[in-house]
């Protein structure tokens, strides 16, 4: 049982920490609200090609795909610094070069670079959130702390939603909802946390793939993520071409449909969060991934565009638990003292599938249509969720041989 009487687990200062992150969360939904669901189609509208569009939708995959490196360099940092640093930098970088932008191209590199800023710090933010937060509450209270962030993404969907229906200057109010983002990362900086005497040395970035690999339970775990994944991936770029050049959505209906998507996330992480305190979270996982199968098949047959509401209830739903179990999943099959590194090969191989993929997408629309890149990525989904179970049959036979490994 964990200590919570002093220390970072006393009672008095979980709930003062997670009161500034509640508050840090709120005003990041600035970016995440009026920023991120509207880039794709903003740039489709500036006159932005597939490839372009395809590159915004890869942004945090980029950011993913170089995490380890930035785990590496923000290591010898405190915990709490090393979390805020990154994302402020980042957001200050997308708001500078979204003031200059004046082509579709010159404002999705900025963006680009946010993303490689803020998912540099994923390693120190999964090895402090397993230190502030208690093993049996955690997953809830990172849920509860994402359901106030997604309500006020609620509320900057539909004001983002409205004032891009309106204005002549997209790029300019982008820059703006990043530099007023910019003030939920830096109060993350009133985390209190006491860093332990000594922290485990971080492994080379060259060397985390190949340690992950060793280990037989995550190396089939990171495949059926990648199987799965790259195929959702390779779906969900069509999704903002399909809503403009097929459905013909307005920036209103977007917000819509993003506010729908908030609103159904919400719901998903106090669902997801109280199930995997008590549970398995790779079992969650596989149940979560198995959902999402709906969502490409309603925008492969939705007659109407009103269909795509469905579609976005259930993606959001499903962001939930696949938001946190991407955290907890690591801190169920890493060994002792392995978590931050294992965070940083599962993130990595994310950002592999994630800059790929779009690409893709944009490759096969070429040479055939979006109904048929949407079928090839619902059989490999399928395909994602059967090697997923396999691995669910793996951890729950160690787990009943031992208990679950401490990290």
């Amino acid at each position: 049982m964990q200590q919570r009487s002093t220390g970072n687990l006393a009672p008095e200062r979980v709930r003062r920490n997670f009161h500034v992150d509640v508050a840090a969360g709120i005003l990041g939904a600035a970016m995440f609200g009026f920023v991120v669901p509207f880039m794709p189609i903003v740039i489709r509208r500036m006159g932005g090609s597939e490839i372009e569009v395809s590159l915004v939708i890869a942004a945090a995959f980029f950011g993913h795909l170089l995490s380890p490196l930035g785990a590496y360099l923000l290591a010898r940092l405190p915990l709490v610094p090393a979390a805020a640093a990154a994302p402020t930098a980042g957001r200050l970088l997308f708001a500078v070069g979204a003031l200059g932008a004046t082509t579709p191209l010159a404002l999705a590199l900025p963006y680009v670079g946010c993303w490689i800023f803020t998912l540099a710090n994923i390693a120190a933010y999964t090895a402090l959130m397993q230190r502030i937060y208690p093993d049996d509450v955690r997953a809830t209270a990172m849920g509860r702390v994402r359901i106030a962030a997604n309500a006020a993404t609620l509320v900057a969907s539909f004001v983002g939603g409205a004032v891009l229906q309106v204005t002549n200057d997209p790029p300019r109010v982008f820059a703006a909802a990043g530099l007023i983002s910019m003030a939920g990362s830096l109060l993350f900086l009133a985390i209190r946390h006491d860093e332990p005497m000594a922290r485990p040395r971080p492994a080379s970035p060259l060397r985390l793939l190949p340690m992950a690999w060793r280990d037989a339970t995550f190396r089939r775990f990171l495949i059926a993520s990648t199987v799965f994944g790259f195929a959702n991936l390779t779906a969900a770029t069509l999704f903002p071409l399909l809503l403009v050049d097929r459905f013909d959505a307005p920036n209103a209906f977007v917000g819509l449909y993003t506010a729908t998507s908030a609103a159904a996330t919400m719901a998903g992480y106090w669902f997801w969060g109280r199930r995997i305190d008590r549970g398995s979270s790779i079992r969650l996982a596989l149940a979560n991934t198995t959902l999402l199968l709906a969502v490409p098949a309603l925008y492969l047959v939705a007659p109407s565009i009103w269909v795509l509401l469905v579609a976005a209830a259930i993606n959001g739903f499903n962001f939930a638990g696949g938001d946190l179990t991407f955290v907890t999943n690591v801190l169920q099959l890493a060994p002792r003292g392995k978590a931050a590194d294992y965070m940083a090969a599962q993130s990595f191989t994310l950002g592999v599938r994630g800059s790929i993929a779009p690409f893709v997408a944009s490759g096969l629309v070429f040479v055939t249509n979006a109904s048929v890149v949407l079928a090839i990525a619902i059989v490999f989904m399928a395909l994602g969720v059967l090697l997923h179970r396999e691995v669910v049959a793996r951890v729950e036979a160690r787990e009943a041989i031992s208990p679950a490994p401490a990290v």
